[in-house]
């Protein structure tokens, strides 16, 4: 599939995810952890904000996948940049509801806990890619032609 393909798809995926919040209306629930949510009973509760979040968080885990695809080789460093921001997810969605703050919507908050749990597996994939690549490429020496006469 063209990555012109898959960049509209993603678009539509958010745009789909917008109308489903216009729908749902705004919430406001207070949690103490950002996994506190997928608690059977919030599920239940909101499923159009369920909904919304699964869509913007594969929207958004593909578009990172997207950007990261158009990078030639470089393995090693795409899954720890890529580790890097699946902290960095975790992290701000663990301060945001911790100190109560409201800069971005709960819901938001909520998609980022799930992208960087997601992007926790192509990060290590991309690892280990890049180790063995590395490994490979530190113990076989090219043959030369001067090496075969």
């Amino acid at each position: 599939m063209k990555k012109e393909y898959l960049a509209a798809i993603i678009l539509g995926l958010f745009l789909l995810a917008y109308i489903f919040d216009t729908i749902a209306g705004p919430v406001s629930f207070v949690l103490k952890s950002p996994f506190e949510f997928l608690q059977g009973d919030l599920l239940s509760r909101y499923p159009f904000t369920t909904v919304s979040i699964v869509i913007k968080t594969i929207a958004l885990f593909s578009s990172i996948l997207l950007v990261f695809s158009m990078f030639e080789k470089k393995q090693l460093t795409k899954g720890l940049v890529m580790f890097f921001i699946a902290a960095m997810f975790e992290l701000y969605s663990i301060q945001q509801l911790a100190t109560g703050s409201n800069l971005i919507p709960v819901v938001w908050t909520m998609t980022l806990t799930a992208t960087g749990l997601l992007l926790i597996i192509p990060s290590l994939i991309y690892i280990v890619l890049g180790l063995v690549f590395l490994v490979i490429d530190k113990t076989i020496k090219p043959v030369s032609d001067n090496d075969i006469e």
